[in-house]
């Protein structure tokens, strides 16, 4: 199913019997920092419940590599059948992220690589497309499984062409598919530092233009990972038609809880039995040939 989790839930491996059993179609774990990072000062989260939103400044906090190692080999060895595990990876330098990966990827069905989080100032060897493109070439001559790019907020004309450059190279070097976001920024004095990304259903406009954008500039080939806005079967229905390939959920999750993912998909079926859809593959078949000059 269509339906996955977003990194950022479960940060570092720790939750992954339960949520393996929910009715998500991937779940995505990380994102996962060589070493242990306290990310940014508390309070870093705030919930806007009438909205269905969240506000968040994490940081990219994490218990590190080793750790999420450790708990990715017992929960494989426990759990060899269930949905696809993708782990996100981050790190500073191109050593860290190489470093991350090497140790992941036997234990995941893709890797997912976070080089441009929006609640950190550093960027290391990632703060141009010249760093990024170096290590994407080093990286895919030691990948064995599919690989996904985390790609930068559209806060601006310059972020998205940066992020358009990235699709390229990703393209170029056979990267599998892209994971844009469709968080925006946002204030609020609750938080320890006064800002942070606002996620949630205040999204959905957005992250529709994101893909059509997206799907519009990079072809068909290369799958959309979306992440932003999507919080009922009529969301799901409306991004997988926009051209995406996979809608990830994380605030829907919060407050629907536990079974968000199984309601949603239910909730999918209906709007696909209304509407005449047979597969979630055809929903997105028109924009992908218009994307493919077809």
């Amino acid at each position: 199913n269509p339906i996955g989790l977003a990194a950022g839930l479960d940060k570092d491996a720790d939750a992954l019997p339960g949520l393996a059993h929910l009715g998500f179609g991937s779940l995505t774990v990380g994102t996962i920092m060589p070493r242990v990072r306290k990310g940014n000062p508390k309070p870093r989260l705030v919930r806007l419940p009438k909205r269905m939103a969240v506000i968040d400044h994490m940081g990219l906090p994490s218990k590190g590599l080793n750790r999420a190692v450790r708990k990715l080999r017992r929960f494989r060895a426990a759990h060899p059948e269930g949905p696809p595990l993708i782990v996100s990876v981050g790190g500073l330098t191109v050593e860290e992220v190489l470093a991350g990966h090497g140790a992941v990827e036997p234990l995941a069905d893709a890797v997912e690589f976070d080089l441009t989080c929006p609640n950190v100032t550093e960027r290391g060897d990632f703060e141009t497309l010249d760093g990024i493109s170096r290590f994407v070439e080093r990286l895919v001559t030691q990948r064995r499984k599919p690989l996904f790019f985390r790609l930068p907020l559209r806060l601006s004309d310059e972020n998205w062409r940066k992020a358009l450059s990235m699709c390229e190279v990703a393209a170029k070097y056979g990267v599998d598919g892209v994971t844009p976001a469709g968080g925006l920024p946002a204030e609020d004095a609750r938080l320890a530092l006064g800002k942070g990304a606002l996620a949630g259903k205040p999204l959905l406009e957005n992250s529709l233009r994101i893909v059509r954008d997206l799907r519009s500039a990079v072809g068909a080939d290369l799958a959309i990972r979306i992440a932003g806005g999507a919080t009922d079967g009529e969301s799901v229905f409306r991004l997988l038609e926009a051209g995406a390939d996979a809608v990830n959920i994380l605030t829907a999750f919060i407050y629907r809880g536990p079974g968000a993912a199984a309601a949603m998909n239910r909730e999918l079926l209906r709007k696909m039995d209304e509407t005449g859809v047979k597969s979630v593959r055809d929903l997105g078949v028109k924009s992908r040939r218009a994307a493919a000059g077809g």
